[in-house]
Protein backbone atom coordinates (compact mmCIF):
# COMPACT_ATOMS: atom_id res chain seq x y z
CA UNK A 1 0.00 0.00 0.00
CA UNK A 2 2.74 2.23 0.76
CA UNK A 3 4.58 1.71 -2.43
CA UNK A 4 1.37 2.89 -4.46
CA UNK A 5 0.96 5.82 -2.25
CA UNK A 6 4.72 6.77 -3.12
CA UNK A 7 3.81 6.04 -6.82
CA UNK A 8 0.59 8.03 -7.01
CA UNK A 9 2.19 11.15 -5.00
CA UNK A 10 5.03 10.87 -7.79
CA UNK A 11 2.02 11.39 -10.75
CA UNK A 12 1.64 14.85 -9.21
CA UNK A 13 4.75 15.38 -8.79
CA UNK A 14 7.69 17.82 -10.90
CA UNK A 15 9.33 15.78 -13.72
CA UNK A 16 11.25 12.71 -11.99
CA UNK A 17 10.90 9.71 -11.60
CA UNK A 18 11.43 7.06 -8.58
CA UNK A 19 11.60 3.46 -8.92
CA UNK A 20 11.46 0.54 -6.84
CA UNK A 21 14.25 -2.23 -8.20
CA UNK A 22 13.23 -5.66 -6.76
CA UNK A 23 15.85 -7.49 -8.37
CA UNK A 24 19.08 -5.82 -6.60
CA UNK A 25 20.79 -7.79 -3.14
CA UNK A 26 19.52 -6.26 -0.86
CA UNK A 27 16.29 -4.21 -1.83
CA UNK A 28 14.68 -2.65 0.69
CA UNK A 29 11.45 -3.69 -1.05
CA UNK A 30 12.36 -7.27 -1.78
CA UNK A 31 11.13 -10.21 -2.28
CA UNK A 32 9.16 -9.28 -5.21
CA UNK A 33 5.27 -9.65 -5.61
CA UNK A 34 5.07 -12.97 -7.69
CA UNK A 35 1.81 -12.82 -10.30
CA UNK A 36 0.22 -15.08 -13.22
CA UNK A 37 0.14 -13.08 -16.15
CA UNK A 38 -2.06 -14.54 -19.32
CA UNK A 39 -2.25 -13.16 -23.10
CA UNK A 40 -4.16 -15.17 -25.43
CA UNK A 41 -4.46 -18.23 -23.68
CA UNK A 42 -0.99 -18.55 -22.01
CA UNK A 43 -0.26 -18.31 -18.30
CA UNK A 44 2.60 -17.97 -16.91
CA UNK A 45 4.31 -17.29 -13.22
CA UNK A 46 6.42 -14.03 -12.87
CA UNK A 47 8.16 -11.24 -10.62
CA UNK A 48 7.81 -7.85 -10.53
CA UNK A 49 11.14 -6.40 -11.59
CA UNK A 50 10.98 -2.91 -11.76
CA UNK A 51 8.08 -0.28 -11.20
CA UNK A 52 8.58 3.22 -11.99
CA UNK A 53 6.43 6.74 -11.58
CA UNK A 54 6.93 9.96 -12.87
CA UNK A 55 5.08 12.90 -13.98
CA UNK A 56 3.93 11.73 -16.72
CA UNK A 57 2.94 8.25 -15.95
CA UNK A 58 4.57 4.80 -14.86
CA UNK A 59 5.75 1.34 -15.62
CA UNK A 60 5.85 -1.82 -14.78
CA UNK A 61 8.21 -4.62 -16.02
CA UNK A 62 7.81 -8.28 -15.16
CA UNK A 63 11.16 -11.10 -15.48
CA UNK A 64 8.70 -12.55 -18.02
CA UNK A 65 9.15 -9.78 -20.43
CA UNK A 66 6.08 -7.95 -19.65
CA UNK A 67 6.48 -4.95 -19.63
CA UNK A 68 3.07 -2.75 -18.64
CA UNK A 69 3.48 1.47 -19.43
CA UNK A 70 0.98 4.02 -18.80
CA UNK A 71 1.94 7.27 -20.71
CA UNK A 72 -0.47 9.75 -19.00
CA UNK A 73 -3.79 8.97 -21.64
CA UNK A 74 -3.61 5.16 -22.33
CA UNK A 75 -1.87 1.60 -21.26
CA UNK A 76 0.51 0.28 -23.44
CA UNK A 77 1.97 -3.13 -23.24
CA UNK A 78 4.94 -4.98 -24.34
CA UNK A 79 6.11 -9.02 -24.34
CA UNK A 80 9.49 -9.03 -24.58
CA UNK A 81 9.58 -5.70 -26.89
CA UNK A 82 7.12 -6.63 -29.18
CA UNK A 83 3.67 -4.34 -28.60
CA UNK A 84 1.15 -6.71 -27.10
CA UNK A 85 -2.73 -5.80 -26.87
CA UNK A 86 -3.35 -4.49 -23.08
CA UNK A 87 -7.25 -5.17 -23.48
CA UNK A 88 -5.77 -9.72 -24.31
CA UNK A 89 -3.38 -9.15 -20.69
CA UNK A 90 -4.65 -10.37 -17.38
CA UNK A 91 -3.06 -10.74 -14.16
CA UNK A 92 -3.89 -12.79 -11.21
CA UNK A 93 -2.00 -11.64 -8.25
CA UNK A 94 -0.37 -14.53 -5.98
CA UNK A 95 1.43 -11.81 -3.57
CA UNK A 96 -0.50 -8.36 -2.85
CA UNK A 97 0.78 -5.52 -5.31
CA UNK A 98 1.93 -7.76 -7.84
CA UNK A 99 -0.59 -6.74 -11.16
CA UNK A 100 -1.44 -3.71 -12.96
CA UNK A 101 -4.84 -2.04 -13.42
Amino acid sequence: MFRYAVLLSMLASPAWARCFEYTLENSLVSPAPRATICYQGECHDTELRVECGAAGGFTRAYRDGTDIQYDGEKWNAYFNDAVVDYAKLSCKEIDTGACFP
